[in-house]
């Protein structure tokens, strides 16, 4: 509860000079619903990185650091698997990858994580005949055959 408290003091010329006193603030309430929320995030690290707030928040801020760096690094492996997905099955139809994508990206836009779904629904098979016809000029290797 918060009392404002009236101080009446006695200035250097005789008045009466009345000042009011504020309530002295705690932060007791926000920062444990700080600790909290922090240990929340925390929960199932090991050994002393859950429970003890200095260490827990240390450990906090390098996950986010790892979360960082590991969403990019899986966005990298999600690439080259479609492009490993795609290339295994452009080489039944005796066509590189490179030579694909260069015609691909001239008539379509699809973008890879299309296509590599479209090769696991089948689609991709009706695709290739439509978007792809070799030119024996053609500047890109076509696969070679076993």
């Amino acid at each position: 509860m918060l009392v404002s408290i009236i101080n009446y003091t006695r200035s250097i010329r005789d008045e009466i000079v009345i000042s009011y006193i504020m309530a002295r603030s705690k932060t007791s309430v926000p920062f444990k619903k700080r600790r909290n929320r922090l240990f929340q995030r925390t929960k199932g690290f090991q050994g002393r990185r859950k429970n003890v707030y200095k260490i827990a928040y240390n450990a906090y801020i390098k996950s986010l650091r790892y979360v960082y760096r590991d969403t990019r690094c899986r966005k990298r492996q999600y690439r080259r698997h479609w492009i490993s997905n795609i290339s295994n099955h452009l080489y039944m139809f005796n066509i590189s990858y490179r030579a694909f994508m260069h015609i691909e990206k001239h008539k379509t836009h699809l973008n890879r994580l299309v296509f590599s779904q479209a090769v696991n629904e089948r689609i991709f098979y009706m695709l290739i005949p439509s978007l792809y016809i070799p030119s024996p000029l053609s500047d890109y290797p076509i696969a070679p055959t076993q």
